[in-house]
């Protein structure tokens, strides 16, 4: 495989790693939000995100 075709491949997989976590914090920020705005921020703590969101605290 030339040094091209090596790179494109590298390139994509970079991208197809990164999307997932991206995703996953998008997710977590609008959630965020969401709870702050309807609760009022100091009612927000990382066990009710989690909570919102159905994943485990340690995930967060």
């Amino acid at each position: 495989m030339d040094g091209d075709a090596y790179n494109s491949l590298s390139i994509m997989n970079d991208k197809s790693q990164t999307a997932l976590p991206r995703r996953t914090r998008d997710r977590i920020l609008a959630a965020a939000l969401r709870l702050c705005n309807e609760l009022g921020e100091p009612a927000v703590t990382t066990i009710t995100l989690a909570d919102y969101l159905g994943i485990s605290p340690g995930n967060l």
